[in-house]
């Protein structure tokens, strides 16, 4: 009998399904991981053998697989293990995971493409059929194929496909699809660099021929005093010179000019000569220990702000490298890539590549090729670069691993730190996770032993914990101070700025304000497709919700009762800017958030102008609040810390913990020392008392002994099952059916009940709550929920499973 194999087929260009297929007996060779082209439905698909059987699973006749793709697997075993084992604990089907190792960048594609079957004469012929359909015969006219998209870009779809459907009909040109193996990207025409090529005497000696050249001459000037690649665009705006003249020096060979792609970043530090701690070489023996054995192994290393994380993350990675092996290293956001990749290329040099979602699909291609061809030593990306197909993999360093958006939000919900934690554990590598605030389940499990626990107590070189002040905003607001700024802050802020040093200001609010209300009716502007209020942002002119994305113009009168008296509550990072620029005029302020940082390479400029010291003021959200190294900034600003500590979240206390501690942090990197001001509302709240002290320790205690009371993780696991429709009457029969299920399979849950955000995107939300008491119960959920799954799509229901849930609104 001949052997069968299980492939998970691409439908569309996000969409898998899973399939069985007759192996030919020519291809005895195919195993799991191979590249397949085999029909679904009516039509060739491409997909990934996701198992090999000796025996098909159906009485069936089977179809048969058309094309294998290469001649060795395209992905290896240990990621579709990792893909099995994400798909079984996050309770999500196998079609939804096979994305995260098998991503749209590095897939094939379908090109349409039609050959002409008669001569010219006869093509023109049909010209007849419309008036302007002479312009597209003549395009044809002498070419023997021609591609649908690029008639489609010339003539418009519409009546592209008019033409080709009327010359098809008429039997004068025939449908030929092209599938090929590889997508070719453009090379990416963005951030690119000039680079000097001329030494002293050649620059002199150019100076001395082309005196009228001032442009170009300026250029160089430029070049040699900057000693190191420079920004076309900064070029540009500095010197007002052209592309052209850019051009012309580089056919001169006096510059070259880089691309993204093949600009290395070790010109932007130098060698450094690092004095390690005590603590710091503990910790990296510990760790080479472990890498030298080949063994799984897993560390938490707990180190204060400034305390060396990073050189003991760059020893580590330079161990695997002395033995062969591969290194991952995941940060928490885009911005801190461009900080930590300094380091690694000090050592690493080319070796090192990027992969995350703000690089082109070409970018990410040539990431992905690299790495797969075993030319690179560290990965360093957000949360997705974890399955990174690196084929001897020795260390993942998970930096910040406290952090929310290592988890996955969308279908399948995995946390990067437990995918890490497997991949680990099946290349038998070490795990290295890092934090000055470690969340509560690494801690809860480095007491018990499950991971060794690395202690860095002492900032390295001569930084010091910054002092720690707590303002009561109440008490402002009794001395008539109804600012956003505390009289100490506007006093500590006058003293930086007269220094010359730096300060961060820190709010994790995008936007202008809150909402905005009538004050004569109290109609408040709310979105039309969540419950959820509009925030003002003023810069630009709208209200936006930060759900959907609706927005509208910024209202004149109140729309209910027609009143002028309209007017904003609550406050965000563009009020921050403006209060300071009215406290403080002729400030230099730069504002980082995700409203700033849409635009590729954004996050760099901003911190790399900062870091220069261009601006004196750098107002945020949570992404200024790690990872960022400045020995000038000497006041950090806590705006309001007690933002988020009334949120409908058990972890609401933790969260304002680690983000007010983690901004904390950024002052006294340097020989100036540096002093943070927490302002609050709520200043005997215990995770503000505990960080005035840098108390960590007793706010973990007494936070674990809460939990455990409550019966929260880490003590016990979650699994938050959510319904969502446009119709309501529709999610709440299909939740209330559900519970029913879940009672007479004895599943102890909390719920049904509306979620804390009840409508977003027009969907109506209901959700259910389940404790992980007993190992079998996910089991009996995922058999609820496989019963049931077809019934609740038929009844206009979408439903998932949200297994460890950091975000329960």
């Amino acid at each position: 009998m001949s052997r069968c194999a299980l492939a998970a087929m691409r439908i569309n260009k996000n969409n898998f399904i899973l399939l069985e297929y007759e192996i030919p007996e020519e291809e005895g060779n195919i195993k799991r991981g191979f590249r397949v082209l085999a029909p679904v439905r009516n039509k060739l698909c491409e997909g990934i053998v996701w198992d090999v059987k000796e025996e098909k699973s159906t009485g069936k006749k089977l179809k048969s697989i058309t094309k294998v793709i290469g001649d060795k697997p395209f992905l290896n075993e240990e990621l579709l293990d990792l893909a099995e084992w994400i798909s079984k604990y996050y309770l999500t089907p196998v079609e939804k995971v096979i994305s995260l190792i098998f991503p749209h960048y590095i897939r094939g594609r379908w090109f349409c493409h039609y050959e002409v079957l008669v001569t010219p004469e006869e093509l023109n012929s049909s010209v007849s059929f419309r008036n302007d359909f002479s312009d597209f015969i003549e395009y044809i006219k002498g070419k023997k194929f021609f591609a649908k998209n690029t008639v489609v870009k010339k003539f418009g779809r519409k009546s592209a496909e008019e033409f080709i459907s009327h010359l098809v009909s008429l039997g004068y040109i025939k449908e030929k699809l092209i599938f090929r193996e590889e997508m070719t990207f453009k090379p990416h025409q963005g951030a690119v660099y000039a680079e000097l090529l001329l030494n002293e005497d050649e620059l002199e000696h150019f100076f001395v021929r082309n005196k009228r050249s001032k442009k170009q001459i300026e250029v160089l000037d430029y070049l040699k005093k900057a000693g190191k690649p420079v920004e076309i665009k900064k070029l540009q705006d500095d010197l007002k010179v052209s592309r052209r003249t850019l051009k012309v020096l580089e056919e001169r060979k006096a510059v070259k000019l880089l691309s993204e792609l093949s600009f290395l970043p070790e010109y932007m530090g130098q060698e450094k000569i690092i004095s390690l701690s005590e603590e710091q070489k503990m910790s990296i023996d510990a760790v080479n220990e472990a890498i030298e054995k080949g063994i799984y192994r897993s560390f938490l290393l707990y180190g204060v702000t400034g305390s060396g994380k990073t050189e003991v993350y760059v020893k580590a990675a330079e161990k695997a490298r002395e033995l062969g092996r591969q290194s991952i290293v995941i940060v928490p956001e885009i911005a801190l890539t461009s900080q930590i990749i300094k380091h690694f290329y000090r050592t690493f040099k080319d070796r090192v590549v990027v992969l995350h979602s703000k690089l082109s699909d070409g970018e990410r291609q040539h990431s992905w090729k690299l790495i797969k061809e075993g030319s690179v030593d560290v990965v360093i990306g957000t949360r997705s670069a974890i399955f990174a197909p690196v084929s001897k993999l020795g260390l993942i360093i998970i930096d910040e691993e406290h952090e929310r958006s290592l988890k996955e939000e969308s279908e399948p919900r995995y946390h990067a730190r437990d995918a890490a934690e497997k991949r680990c554990f099946l290349n038998k590598a070490v795990l290295v996770l890092g934090s000055a605030t470690p969340s509560l389940e690494s801690l809860y499990r480095s007491e018990k032993g499950d991971i060794k626990k690395l202690i860095l107590t002492k900032r390295v070189g001569r930084g010091t914990l910054p002092a720690v002040k707590v303002i009561d905003m109440r008490e402002e607001f009794r001395k008539g101070n109804i600012s956003i700024l505390s009289i100490p802050l506007k006093a500590e802020i006058k003293k930086r700025l007269e220094k010359g040093e730096q300060i961060i200001a820190f709010l994790n609010r995008r936007g202008y304000a809150s909402f905005i209300q009538c004050r004569d009716c109290g109609y408040a502007f709310r979105c039309r497709y969540c419950d959820v209020s509009l925030k003002l942002h003023l810069k630009k002119g709208n209200l936006k919700c930060h759900y959907c994305g609706y927005k509208v113009p910024v209202p004149e009168k109140c729309p209910k009762c027609g009143s002028l008296k309209v007017r904003s509550f609550g406050l965000g990072t563009e009020k921050v800017v403006e209060v300071l620029k009215n406290n403080f005029p002729g400030v230099r302020i730069v504002r980082m958030d995700s409203d700033t940082t849409a635009r590729k390479d954004s996050h760099r400029r901003i911190l790399e102008a900062f870091a220069e010291g261009k601006y004196d003021i750098l107002v945020g959200t949570q992404m200024i609040a790690k990872g960022l190294d400045y020995p000038n900034v000497t006041l950090v600003a806590v705006i309001a810390a007690d933002m988020g500590l009334n949120l409908p979240d058990f972890r609401a206390a933790e969260h304002t913990f680690q983000l007010t501690a983690q901004v904390a942090g950024r002052a006294g990197r340097g020989e100036k020392g540096g002093e943070v001001i927490i302002q609050t509302f709520n200043p005997n709240e215990h995770c503000i008392r505990f960080l005035k002290n840098y108390d960590f320790n007793s706010f973990y205690e007494g936070e674990l002994k809460r939990r455990k009371e409550l019966g929260y993780p880490p003590y016990t696991s979650l699994v938050r099952i959510l319904f969502s429709s446009s119709d309501e009457k529709s999610v709440i029969q299909a939740s209330i059916q559900t519970a029913d299920e879940f009672k007479y399979e004895n599943i102890p849950f909390m719920g049904p009940a509306p979620a804390p955000l009840e409508k977003v995107k027009n969907n109506f939300r209901w959700h259910i709550i389940v404790r992980i008491t007993k190992p079998d119960l996910k089991e009996k959920i995922l058999k609820v929920l496989g019963n049931n799954h077809r019934r609740i799509k038929e009844q206009g229901v979408n439903l998932y499973a949200d297994v460890d849930p950091l975000n329960m609104f």
